[in-house]
Parts: structure tokens; C-alpha cells; sequence
């Protein structure tokens, strides 16, 4: 390697060492003003509160829940579950909705099942303001509802009657719930600041990256989100302050909720109009990490605002909604309608976007054809190679093409550096004998990168769409217990390097077939360059190493399969490298000949196709 390529690889080294020791500094320096900012908070909570507040110390405070209603009778649990074959729902009084959905075939991290609004801090279908729950939610009467269903009924302190009927559907995921207001007050009523709480969502597990735990919404068909770290505050250049409330609307909402890399809350209003959101956080404390320190994991939860109520006196008003708390299934959320199959969010690639939709339709097609051969096959894995090796025979004739024409530039190599030596010293000219050297012998330098640029939106829908597929969660494959998560075969204690703290086997196989296809295949440019794309397979092992271990599948098989293309290309007949015949160029006086040839044939023409003067 000379000394031009090692400065670039120090460079390039010191630049990956120095952003994420920068970027280390900047989480733990968040953290740190979170931590401030909390502690704060608490000391003026304390200082502003009565005589019995200030004289606790912050080991004796504990959050007290608000006193029952002596008047309102007290269900059991048993009565107030509401069971399907996927989930069980659990209601509370205590805001009159769903404190909890537990998933009975969704396995948690470590163990258990997953449940969704373990964190939350109202119960999903509770009342909220513009941006806080109330302090003291209602306490509800409870009476069994039609069809199994739930019905909460209680009066709050303006005289206004809120009746909550929760109904079961033939999704055992959704539930159907119509909010009825009756105006008991004795004057009229009016109020835009009533909100339905979403539900939350937190990290499945400790390693889950912040991009995946989001607060979603859609108005209009167009679907939005915000990260979990969007709260932070940040920047790349301005500097923005930590964010306490994500706050939104839109002239047609038609959802909005929580979701983590697999699962989401969303409320849908069945009849669409103008709506706002707003949306907040809070810190959590993960089953696989107890011992992290505080504000380290969080939780989103938030709230759909309904229509502006104007109530005359002895007046009511129903408004109906659809909740679904479960997997994110795209065939499930395509089918229920509401738009929230939009949920999945497969035309929000970084930088590329959705490639004016090839992104989400490559997505969905691959899904759907993933689900199906997966069960013909009944293997997951398996389901994923033959993806892989169709999507390589199609491709096929261009990587042939491209093979070919690699090749017939690595035979221009000599001539090129005969070039780079005679002109060495007029780099303008020596562009135009080399593209005149392409010409000549009718090689295109671009035809051996097409391939990867048709992969390019390939790779980008796999990778969208196998990092939030909940179908292959706990999905096993060879010595791979689940193919949604990295295929750790040794955890280290105590050590982590960029991220780094297990040994995950596929990446390493993907990024040992990246280099071997690239030794065996034609070597294409000058020694630079060919040296720079030696840094192609640990690119994608950084990038790839902690993400699903079906992503790292995928290029694998794909990397082997290109391998036997290869091999099976260099042992047919060598392409000629031959030069084109050059077209003699047309001299000036062939050019006049020529226009005077044209010239004398159009006056002959004119005067056969005289018109006729009568007679």
C-alpha cells in the first residue's frame, strides 16, 4: 500500500475514532442535563407544595394514586379482563380503559410475554388534556357490555357524563370504542381540550436502537413519525435544547399511537376530520437490564385529541373510535383499513426515502412472497435464500454483462497507465484519451456497476422490512435462535467497542464472502481503487453487525451465489478485446459536394411539379 492510501486509511480511522468518542461525550452530557433537569423539577414540585410535601424527603416520596369513588363500586380483575385468542385485555375503573394487553404468543425479553402500556401513564381510551393526563382521572361504574364488551360510565366535575363502551371484533387485536357525553350541567358546554390516550410503547429490550421506538401519526394518508431521541434535542450544526412535548396537527387525522421495533398502539377515529396529538416520554426500567442507570431507556406514550364538543344543556354527543395494540403484521393492518399499514413506515429510508415508492412496493412484495414460501417450506431461513437466489437469476444477464465488461477493462489496465505516464502532467487530456481508449474498444466504465445500483433499492426494501418484521421473531435457523435479532454466540462481560459486546457469527460470514467474491472476480481500475473497495466488506460489517440476523442472511447467500457466477464465468472463453474500426471522417470539400448534390436534386424537383396555369 503506498503512502497516499495509508493517509487515507489513518484519516478515515482517526474520523470513525473521534465521532463516536464525540458522540459517547454528547449521550452521556444529555443524559447528565436530564438527570439535572429532573431533580430539579422534583426540589420545585417540593417547594411549592404544602406543609406535609416539604417535610418528605425524596426516599419517602412515593406517588399516591388518587382516592376511589366511595360511591362507585369495585370490580375484580377477573371482571374486568377481556380475553381473545391473541391478547387479553385489561381494564382498570381508574380512567375507565385498557391498562394493559397482554400478548399470549409474543415472547418478552428475557422471558415472559409481551404487554403493551406496561408503561403507560393512563390507561389507553383515558381522558387527557392539551398536554397532560389529568391529575386525578375519573373513577368509573363498570357493567358488562353487548356482545362481551366493556361499559364504564362517570360524571366529572362540570356535570358532564362520559359513557366508554368497549366492544370486541372479529380482529383479536382491535376493540371498538364509542365515547358518549351527556351535557348534565344545567348550562350549555363547550370544549376543544379533550383527548384520548394512545397507549405506550418502551424498548423491548436493551439493545433495541432509539429509531425504532417512535410516536406516529397520519393525516391525509401521509404517515409521520418522530424517534424516541427526537426529545433530546441535538443537531449536527444548531444546537437544539431537550424537547419535553412532541406536539402536531393535521386537517384530516385518521390515527395516531406509539410503536417499537415490532408492536404499536394506535387510536382511529371513524369518522376523519381536523385533530391534534401530542406525545411524551418517561424513563423505564428494561427486564434485561435492571441495573441501567436512570433515563437510560424510556417509554412513548401520547394522545389523540377528539372533535371540538359543543353541548347544549341535557344534550349528548357519540363519537366512535377503533383501538388496535399489537404486532406490527402488515397483511393484519392492510386488511383493518384506517391507512395502518402505513405504520410500517417503509418510505422513510434515510437519505434515499422511498425512491418515489420502489422502496415501499419492493417491501411489500418481498414480505408477502417471504410469508408465502415460508409456508410451503416451513423455514424461515430457507424461505429468505430462495428470495435470495430468485432475485439472482433475474439479475443474472446484467451481472453476466457486467463480468464481461470488468474484464475487459482490467485488459485495458496496461494502456491506461501508458496514458497516466504521457500526460502525466495534463490531467485534462489525459480524461480525453482515456474516455477516446473507451470508445475505441467499445467498453463502458459504468456497465460494471449496474448491478449493485439495481441491488441498491433490493438491499435497501430487505433491510426496511426485515428490521420491523415481527413474523420472524423467535424464528430459528441453523445455530440462529431468532432471525429478527443479532445471532450472538458470545457475549462479553463487562466490554463493549463501538457498540461492539457479543460475537455475532452471520456479519462475519457475510463480510468474509464480500471479500472472497471480490478475489475471485475481475480486478477493474488502478491499484487505489481497487484498494478502497477492500474497505467495501468491513463498511457493511460495521453498518450490518448489530442488526437482524436475516439482513446478514440475505447478503451471505447472496455474496455465495454471486460467488458460483463467478467461477462459473471465468471458465468460459476469455472476451476479446478488440479495437472498433473508426468511421472515416466527411472533409470540407465532401461536405460541399454534398450540400451542392442536394441542391441541384431540389431544383430538378421543383421544375417536374410546376403547377398548371388552366386551359
Amino acid at each position: 500500500m503506498d503512502r497516499t492510501a495509508w493517509i487515507v486509511v489513518t484519516l478515515c480511522t482517526i474520523g470513525l475514532v473521534l465521532l463516536f468518542q464525540q458522540s459517547a461525550k454528547d449521550a452521556e452530557k444529555r443524559q447528565r442535563f436530564l438527570a439535572e433537569q429532573e431533580k430539579n423539577r422534583v426540589i420545585e414540585e417540593r417547594a411549592t407544595g404544602d406543609g406535609e410535601a416539604d417535610s418528605q424527603t425524596e426516599e419517602e416520596a412515593v406517588e399516591t394514586a388518587p382516592e376511589p369513588d366511595p360511591n362507585v363500586a369495585v370490580a375484580s380483575e377477573d371482571t374486568l379482563r377481556l380475553e381473545t385468542d391473541e391478547a387479553i385485555f385489561q381494564f382498570t375503573q381508574l380512567g375507565g380503559g385498557i391498562a394493559t394487553v397482554t400478548l399470549k404468543n409474543h415472547r418478552a425479553f428475557p422471558d415472559g410475554q409481551v404487554v403493551i402500556n406496561e408503561h403507560g401513564e393512563a390507561p389507553i381510551g383515558a381522558f387527557a388534556s392539551r398536554s397532560e393526563l389529568n391529575e386525578q382521572p375519573l373513577t368509573f361504574a363498570f357493567s358488562p357490555g353487548p356482545e362481551g364488551g366493556m361499559v364504564f360510565k362517570a360524571t366529572n366535575e362540570g356535570g358532564i357524563e362520559v359513557t366508554k363502551t368497549y366492544t370486541p371484533t372479529e380482529d383479536p387485536y382491535t376493540l371498538d370504542l364509542q365515547v358518549e357525553l351527556t351535557n348534565n350541567s344545567g348550562v350549555n358546554h363547550s370544549s376543544n381540550d379533550y383527548y384520548l390516550h394512545t397507549g405506550a410503547l418502551a424498548y423491548l429490550h436493551q439493545r433495541e436502537m432509539p429509531l425504532y421506538l417512535t410516536y406516529n401519526w397520519c393525516d391525509d394518508g401521509d404517515a409521520d413519525k418522530e424517534a424516541v431521541n427526537w426529545f433530546d434535542g441535538g443537531g449536527f450544526i444548531f444546537k437544539k435544547p431537550p424537547r419535553e412535548t412532541l406536539d402536531g396537527q393535521g386537517e384530516a387525522m385518521q390515527w395516531a399511537g406509539a410503536s417499537n421495533q415490532f408492536y404499536t398502539s394506535l387510536v382511529a377515529p371513524m369518522e376523519v376530520g381536523p385533530g391534534r396529538f401530542w406525545s411524551k416520554r418517561t424513563p423505564v426500567t428494561l427486564a434485561d437490564a435492571p441495573d441501567a442507570p436512570e433515563n437510560e431507556f424510556k417509554a412513548l406514550y401520547g394522545a389523540l385529541s377528539m372533535p371540538e364538543v359543543i353541548l347544549p344543556n341535557a344534550q349528548s354527543a357519540s363519537y366512535r373510535y377503533q383501538l388496535y395494540t399489537g404486532p406490527r403484521e402488515l397483511k393484519r393492518l392492510d386488511g383493518l383499513g384506517h391507512d395502518w399499514k402505513k405504520v410500517m413506515h417503509y418510505d422513510d429510508m434515510p437519505i434515499f426515502g422511498g425512491m418515489f415508492g420502489l422502496i415501499p412496493l419492493l417491501a411489500t412484495s418481498l414480505l408477502k412472497l417471504m410469508i408465502w414460501l415460508a409456508g410451503i417450506v416451513k423455514n424461515w431461513g430457507v424461505a429468505i435464500l430462495i428470495i435470495t437466489c430468485l432475485i439472482r437469476i433475474v439479475i443474472w444477464p446484467l451481472h453476466a454483462k457486467s463480468t464481461a465488461t470488468m474484464k475487459r477493462m482490467s485488459k485495458l489496465a496496461p494502456k491506461m497507465n501508458e496514458l497516466k505516464e504521457k500526460h502525466a502532467d495534463d490531467p485534462q487530456k489525459m480524461q480525453q484519451e482515456t474516455m477516446k481508449l473507451y470508445r475505441d474498444y467499445g467498453v463502458n466504465p459504468l456497465g460494471g456497476c449496474l448491478p449493485v445500483f439495481l441491488q441498491l433499492p433490493i438491499f435497501l426494501s430487505f433491510y426496511k422490512m426485515l428490521q420491523s418484521a415481527v413474523e420472524l421473531r423467535d424464528k430459528e435457523f441453523l445455530w440462529v435462535k431468532d432471525l429478527s435479532m443479532p445471532d450472538a454466540i458470545y457475549h462479553f462481560e463487562n466490554f463493549s467497542l463501538f457498540g461492539v459486546s457479543s460475537i455475532n457469527l452471520m456479519p462475519l460470514l457475510m463480510a468474509a464472502t464480500m471479500i472472497l467474491q471480490m478475489k475471485i472476480g475481475p480486478k477493474a481500475g488502478d491499484k487505489m481503487q481497487q484498494r478502497i473497495f477492500l474497505f467495501m466488506p468491513l463498511i457493511f460489517l460495521f453498518i450490518c453487525y448489530n442488526f437482524a440476523s436475516a439482513l446478514a442472511l440475505y447478503w451471505t447467500g447472496q455474496n455465495i451465489f454471486s460467488i458460483g457466477q463467478t467461477w462459473w464465468m471465468n471458465r468460459r472463453p476469455e472476451p476479446e478485446l478488440v479495437k472498433r474500426p473508426t468511421k472515416p471522417r466527411m472533409t470540407l470539400e465532401d461536405l460541399q459536394k454534398a450540400r451542392q448534390g442536394g441542391g441541384a436534386g431540389s431544383n430538378k424537383k421543383s421544375k417536374k411539379r410546376q403547377p398548371r396555369t388552366g386551359g
